[in-house]
C-alpha cells in the first residue's frame, strides 16, 4: 500500500512529520540538561532555550516559561546541589522503552526518581517535562552516559 492510499475501510492515512532528526535533536536537549545538572553550570543548557520555552514538573502546579525565569530558577538550584556535594545529582542519558524517546533518568544519592523528556523546534528546546510519576525511571534505559562526569 503506498503512503498517500487510504487505509482500508477508507480511513485515511495520517502522517505525523517531526523531520527526519528529531530523535536526534532531542537527544541533544538532554545531553546539554544532562551536561548542566552534572556540572552544576547553567552555560551549558541556556543556549538551547528561547522566550517560549517550557518547563513543568510533575510535583510543580504551575509551569515556568521563558529563558530567563528558566535560567534563574536553574542558577539557584545548582547552587543547592552543589551545597550537598558535588555528585548528589547526577543525569543519565536515556531512552524510553516504550517508544524509543531520548530522556534523561535523574538520580538523587542512591535513589533514581525522575525521568525528564524534551520537546524541541527548530533547533531550540520548546518544553521540558520532569516526570516523577510517569514515566518512572523503570520505564526508561538508560545509555551509561552521564555527560560531564
Amino acid at each position: 500500500m503506498k503512503e498517500d492510499q487510504p487505509l482500508p475501510g477508507n480511513q485515511p492515512r495520517v502522517i505525523l512529520l517531526l523531520g527526519q532528526n528529531y530523535k536526534e535533536q532531542e537527544c541533544e536537549a538532554a545531553r546539554a540538561f544532562a551536561l548542566m545538572l552534572n556540572t552544576q553550570d547553567i552555560k551549558h543548557l541556556a543556549p538551547h532555550l528561547t522566550e517560549s520555552t517550557v518547563i513543568e514538573s510533575q510535583h510543580v502546579m504551575t509551569p515556568l516559561v521563558g529563558k530567563e525565569a528558566i535560567i534563574s530558577l536553574w542558577t539557584e538550584k545548582l547552587l543547592n546541589i552543589k551545597a550537598n556535594g558535588f555528585r548528589w545529582i547526577r543525569a543519565e542519558l536515556a531512552f524510553l522503552k516504550q517508544n524509543g524517546q531520548p530522556c534523561l533518568i535523574v538520580q538523587q544519592g542512591e535513589e533514581r526518581n525522575a525521568v525528564i523528556l524534551f520537546k524541541v523546534d527548530k533547533g531550540k528546546i520548546a518544553r521540558i517535562d520532569i516526570c516523577g510519576i510517569l514515566p518512572t525511571p523503570d520505564d526508561a534505559e538508560g545509555t551509561g552516559e552521564f555527560p560531564g562526569f
